[in-house]
């Protein structure tokens, strides 16, 4: 499907001209709904020159012959036109400025709540240096806790070569074991020690492998709550678009009206003066 054409100045006058003999304000969404389409600026300056074409365009005072009854109801007439025309221009004023006051009301309420949620985060975010600190200390610990393993698999190592030379010692005395009870039974503690050596280190490899898991399951906490954090952070600034850009529609609606009820009056002072101007009294045409 083809793209709309930009709107023209034939297009314009038309959807002016309709609007007015409908008696209906001339606003740049009255005239945007009647285009079907067309920029602020583009409706700006077509309305400016049709509106100068419509003050151009009245008749001279000289030509107008209208008797006192017609010329009084024509008046009454206007005043109440123009009447309604503010009224109905000054309430949607006052609508604007309510819907404004709302929305920066709403707007101050957002801002709060991204402020106490800015803290809440600076919050999170010391908690999870807290944690990332406790972390790095686990890590030492757990590094301390590895190269005592090896030291103690290093002295059971030792432990084992001396065991091996103790049992080899052991095979040779047992001809002479009767004779060495003494040191028999001291080989035999020796041994009892060197078994406890090696619960103690199997114990010791079984904490460090329970440390090493918690640091691991509290490091893939600390990495969620970040994601987090940067997820909620996104969104509430797309809130705070989303909402600048309805006080920004709103605060452009509002120049509209000022804009329009700038016309609206503008036209009524000209009326004004074109009406006394029409008057018989004036320019003694009509017998009294």
């Amino acid at each position: 499907m083809a793209g709309r054409t930009g709107v023209t100045y034939e297009d314009f006058v038309v959807a002016a001209d309709a609007i007015a003999l409908a008696d209906l304000p001339l606003t740049y969404a009255s005239l945007r709904d009647k285009l079907n389409g067309g920029s602020n600026s583009t409706i700006g300056d077509y309305l400016e020159i049709w509106r100068k074409s419509k003050v151009n365009n009245l008749p001279s005072v000289t030509s107008l012959v209208l008797p006192i009854a017609i010329a009084k109801a024509i008046k009454n007439w206007a005043d109440g036109e123009l009447t309604n025309v503010v009224n109905k221009s000054a309430l949607e004023m006052k609508e604007q400025v309510r819907l404004r006051e709302l929305l920066e009301k709403e707007t101050d309420l957002i801002a709060i709540q991204w402020q106490d949620e800015k803290d809440r985060v600076i919050e999170l975010d010391i908690e999870n240096q807290r944690l990332l600190g406790r972390i790095s200390q686990l890590e030492v610990e757990s590094g301390k806790d590895r190269a005592e393993k090896e030291n103690v698999d290093a002295k059971l190592i030792t432990s084992l070569v001396e065991l091996a030379v103790i049992t080899e010692k052991l095979a040779s005395s047992q001809k002479e074991q009767s004779k060495n009870d003494i040191a028999y039974r001291k080989i035999e503690a020796e041994l009892d020690e060197m078994r406890a050596l090696e619960r103690a280190t199997k114990d010791a490899a079984t904490v460090l492998e329970i440390k090493i898991e918690e640091s691991i399951k509290l490091r893939t906490s600390v990495e969620d709550r970040l994601k987090d954090r940067d997820s909620f952070i996104a969104n509430l600034e797309q809130q705070v678009a989303s909402l600048q850009d309805a006080v920004n529609d709103a605060s452009k609606k509002v120049t509209e009206s000022e804009i329009y009820i700038a016309a609206a009056q503008s036209h009524a002072m000209t009326r004004g003066k074109w009406m006394k101007s029409a008057s018989p009294q004036k320019h003694g045409n009509f017998k009294k």
